[in-house]
C-alpha cells in the first residue's frame, strides 16, 4: 500500500461513508491496523533518506545549510501525507487540514533551526534526535485522523497499545477506557513522545 503525492494508495477507493479504503481488485476494505503500516513503512523510508542526509554532513560532503534544507523538505512531505492518509488522500484534504499540519510543521521547523544553529556551533550530529523529525509526523496522522472521526459522528475514542514496551503515560491513557473525543492526551505528548506507535479506536 504504497503512498506518493498525487496518487496516495493507487490500487484503492476512499469510501467517505464508513471512512475506509476499499482495495479496487478484490472490493475488500482495508483495516486500520493494514493503513498504520503503511504509514510506519513510508516513515521508516524518510527516516533512512533524513540518515544518510546527516551522514552527509558528519562526513563533510555537505554543510549545514544544505543539511537543514533537506531536512526541512522531510519534515513537510512526511506530515502531508500523514494528514493525508487518514483523510482518503491529498483530494479530501480541507483548509482546515492543510492548516493543522502548516501549524505542526511550523513547530518542527522552529526546532529544526535550534538544532541547525547548535550543529553550526560545532555541535556533533545525533541521528536519533535527527530522526525524530519524521516520526513528529505520527502527531498529525491521529490529529487528521480525529478530525475524519468527528466528521463521521463518532463521539468516543480509546487507546490502543501496539508496543509490548509502552511508557508509563500509554500505559496509563490505555486504562482510561472509552472516553469523549478529546479527551486522551495526545499521541506524542506522553513519556515516550514522537516514539509512540499506539492506535486510537473510535465509535
Amino acid at each position: 500500500m504504497p503512498i506518493r503525492k498525487g496518487k496516495l494508495v493507487p490500487a484503492y477507493v476512499w469510501e467517505k461513508h464508513g471512512a475506509r479504503y476499499r482495495h479496487v481488485a478484490t472490493g475488500r476494505f482495508v483495516s486500520g491496523g493494514t493503513i498504520r503500516t503503511a504509514l510506519e513503512q513510508a516513515l521508516r523510508a524518510a527516516r533512512a533518506d533524513m540518515d544518510a542526509t546527516s551522514r552527509l554532513l558528519q562526513s563533510g560532503q555537505i554543510n549545514v545549510a544544505a543539511w537543514r534544507e533537506s531536512m526541512a523538505a522531510q519534515i513537510k512531505a512526511t506530515h502531508l501525507y500523514s494528514a493525508a492518509l487518514p483523510r482518503g488522500g491529498w483530494a479530501q484534504l480541507t483548509a482546515a487540514d492543510y492548516g493543522r499540519v502548516g501549524r505542526l510543521v511550523r513547530e518542527q521547523y522552529r526546532f529544526l533551526d535550534r538544532y541547525a544553529r547548535e550543529l553550526a556551533a560545532g555541535k556533533a550530529v545525533n541521528l536519533g534526535r535527527a530522526r525524530m523529525y519524521t516520526n513528529a509526523s505520527r502527531t498529525g496522522y491521529h490529529a487528521s485522523e480525529r478530525a475524519e472521526m468527528l466528521d463521521q459522528g463518532k463521539r468516543q475514542e480509546r487507546n490502543i497499545r501496539t508496543a509490548s514496551d509502552s511508557c508509563a503515560g500509554c500505559i496509563a491513557e490505555t486504562g482510561r477506557g472509552w472516553v469523549a473525543i478529546g479527551k486522551l492526551r495526545p499521541i506524542g505528548t506522553r513519556t515516550c513522545l514522537t516514539n509512540c506507535l499506539c492506535r486510537i479506536r473510535y465509535r
